[in-house]
């Protein structure tokens, strides 16, 4: 089972407000963190250093070290600038809502589910699933869940209140785990691993394993998911995203990972 980490930008829940072609305005909402630990806030982005990506992997396989907690990074934009931090672990995750809010539970292979707390003290389960995050676009409430876990899935859920109780509706299958996610002025990025086991006697072996980010249009009447690019072996504490321009910033173990939406180059960066 994998951790789970959110960037310092959302801690307390953030409201935004966007313009499109097709609406003038929207509210964008995201879920509050509970139970955090404690980051290291504003490391400069210039104190990482640019590696070949064979020896970031190999750190990544071969150096145990690595893999600590405070060699986890993640990434924010603050004043249109790309901020750095330690990672921040969190276990569950609060979204107040008209009439109560929502509360997740996350117990990895163990299960998990999405609880609502009503102001009139009625509470049930809305989904029994791993939450991972929830959002809403204009009062649209969104889950994503997933597992990590002897293979991967995830999927994004549309919550709706229908005759006095919230009801869950899957949207979308990601096939794969979703690791993080970021919403711009017209777009949601997911970061989504897909991993593959193969058994060679009593052991299973990972294989074919990647990320991949993938882009859903807010806008779009349907669901229109964008592919946009691979990216080999990286499904080890993907923690967070920030865009800037063109530009993805992703915080993880070891190191940072940009990407250039441009032209689909793909640059790793560790901590000098």
């Amino acid at each position: 089972m994998k951790k789970f980490y959110i960037s310092i930008v959302v801690i307390a829940t953030l409201f935004a407000t966007f313009s499109s072609s097709q609406a003038q305005s929207s509210e964008i909402k995201l879920s509050q963190p509970m139970d955090i630990g404690e980051g290291c806030k504003n490391i400069d982005i210039a104190k990482f250093e640019f590696v070949e990506k064979d020896w970031f992997e190999k750190k990544l396989i071969e150096d145990a070290d690595w893999q600590r907690d405070d060699n986890s990074w993640d990434v924010y934009l603050e004043s249109n600038k790309i901020m750095v931090s330690t990672a921040i672990y969190y276990n569950r995750f609060k979204f107040d809502i008209d009439g109560g809010y929502f509360l997740s539970e996350n117990h990895g292979e163990f299960g998990g589910k999405i609880d609502f707390i009503g102001n009139d003290g009625v509470n049930y389960t809305v989904l029994k699933c791993n939450p991972r995050y929830m959002f809403s676009i204009d009062n649209e409430v969104y889950l994503i869940e997933g597992l990590s876990h002897f293979g991967a899935h995830g999927n994004l859920y549309k919550l709706s209140y229908i005759k006095d109780k919230w009801e869950s509706e899957k949207i979308y299958d990601f096939n794969g785990y979703p690791e993080s996610y970021i919403i711009d002025q017209k777009n949601i990025y997911i970061i989504v691993d897909t991993i593959e086991y193969i058994y060679d006697g009593n052991y299973a072996v990972s294989s074919n394993d990647y990320s991949e980010i993938i882009k859903i249009p807010i806008f779009a009447e349907d669901i229109e998911i964008q592919h946009l690019l691979k990216i080999p072996s990286l499904s080890i504490n993907i923690n967070s995203m920030a865009k800037k321009g063109n530009m993805i910033y992703i915080g993880h173990t070891g190191g940072l990972v940009i990407v250039n939406l441009k032209n689909n180059e793909v640059k790793f960066y560790t901590k000098n």
